[in-house]
């Protein structure tokens, strides 16, 4: 009955996340199965896969941390060595705003190698490889199984958020390709909602840009001056001047993202660090 009640529970789970799990996964999903319901379904596939497995591998664990806390000893100076690594890594990214140059190297690589197999084979493997997301929910789930009875019942209870969760990994790039063909409007509208839009005194200009991002066909507008051409407001559309972003723009924006990633991992590891010490020191005074 315990057993039931988890697999009830991380299906739940799953299904409370989802509209977080569009909001986060939409981009990167409809990137790797490229909204082909093969690729997709090999996809989701390769993730049930893969969520099963750390079921049992969570269920499993709780019986090998005795065996864990007996080779604690050696495993020490790896841990102590891995967090030096990171550390070493976040200030790199803290102090110049971009990865290092072999880090760099192997992900240009990684397009080439990624492209030689065919679609339903790389969203196999990225659906075997989201295990390893950054997911909070997926870390709950984990933990959700890792209460599990064995490495079966903690299979099926990763399954169960798998299966629960799929709905918004399956929406999301659904979703994306709809407001893509909303945002693709004929040159011949753009210019009537451009005009519509910043006329005075017009106030049904963001209804038209609504209906026409749904490829509604729009009349020209009965009174007032004709559109007019020229470098404010051109017949042809294209993205608004006052709000184009310039490529200097971009590339600064690119390096502190990218150094607030190496501030984010140098706190993580300075804590891992400083953890087991501020232990130590606080038994120490009492």
């Amino acid at each position: 009955m315990l057993d039931v009640a988890l697999m009830g529970s991380a299906f739940l789970m799953g299904m409370a996340g989802s509209v977080h799990c569009v909001s986060m996964c939409a981009a990167p999903c409809a990137a790797v199965t490229g909204g082909r319901g093969t690729a997709s379904a090999a996809f989701h596939a390769g993730r049930l896969a893969s969520y099963s497995l750390a079921g049992a591998v969570a269920a499993s664990s709780i019986g090998l941390l005795w065996q864990w806390e007996q080779a604690a000893s050696w495993l020490r100076p790896l841990w102590l060595g891995l967090h030096l690594a990171v550390l070493a890594l976040g200030l790199w990214l803290l102090w110049r705003g971009e990865q290092p140059l072999w880090m760099q190297r192997r992900w240009e690589r990684a397009p080439s190698g990624a492209a030689a197999g065919s679609a339903t084979g790389r969203s196999t493997l990225a659906g075997l490889a989201w295990v390893a997301w950054p997911c909070g929910l997926l870390q709950s789930a984990l933990l959700v199984a890792a209460l599990a009875t064995g490495p079966v019942t903690g299979a099926l209870v990763m399954a169960a958020f798998a299966l629960g969760s799929s709905p918004g990994l399956w929406a999301g790039p659904w979703l994306l390709r709809r407001l893509a063909q909303a945002r693709a409007t004929k040159p011949a509208e753009a210019s009537v909602i451009q005009w519509w839009g910043r006329a005075p005194g017009l106030a049904a200009g963001p209804a038209l840009a609504s209906a026409a991002s749904t490829g509604l066909s729009i009349p020209a507008p009965t009174g007032g001056s004709p559109p007019q051409t020229g470098p404010e407001m051109g017949p042809h559309l294209g993205p608004d001047p006052d709000l184009a972003t310039s490529p200097d723009t971009g590339a600064a924006g690119l390096r502190w993202a990218t150094r607030l990633s190496g501030l984010l991992l140098s706190a993580a590891a300075l804590w891992a660090l400083g953890h087991g010490l501020w232990v130590q020191i606080r038994a120490y005074c009492g």
